[in-house]
């Protein structure tokens, strides 16, 4: 075999191996979006546990398990209320709710508008938006 042949041979190569690539690629498609109503109702569970004084281990630990991660609410921070605004939009696998809460530190109240990114496919979460 020459230059010219093995070039080609190895172009051939090259071309299959990209093809093959891309068809591997056809059937993957995005997430779905995790479930209005099954997104809420996590989101509800994990912050009337707050209010109730629960912690974030005592929630992952509990039926059903939600994973949560909220800083202030790691910090031992009180939630006396809060109020979810809307349906939640949309976030690849997340949805993303906006919530008023109602927080007691050190006997002050203070209020604040946050968001949290709720997933319920493979594992419940309930995650504080940082951005």
């Amino acid at each position: 075999m020459n230059n010219v042949d093995t070039r080609r041979a190895a172009g051939r190569m090259v071309l299959l191996t990209l093809a093959a690539a891309l068809a591997g690629c056809e059937g993957t498609s995005a997430p779905a979006v995790a479930p209005q109503e099954k997104a809420r109702q996590t989101l509800d569970q994990a912050l009337t546990a707050w209010s109730e004084g629960k912690t974030p281990e005592a929630v992952k630990a509990g039926s059903p398990s939600i994973l949560v991660e909220d800083p202030q609410w790691k910090k031992g921070l009180a939630l006396k209320k809060f109020a979810v605004k809307g349906d939640g939009k949309p976030s690849g696998a997340e949805r993303i709710f906006t919530v008023t809460l109602t927080l007691s530190d050190s006997g002050k109240e203070k209020v604040q508008e946050v968001d949290y990114k709720v997933g319920t496919d493979p594992i419940l979460t309930v995650f504080r938006s940082m951005f």
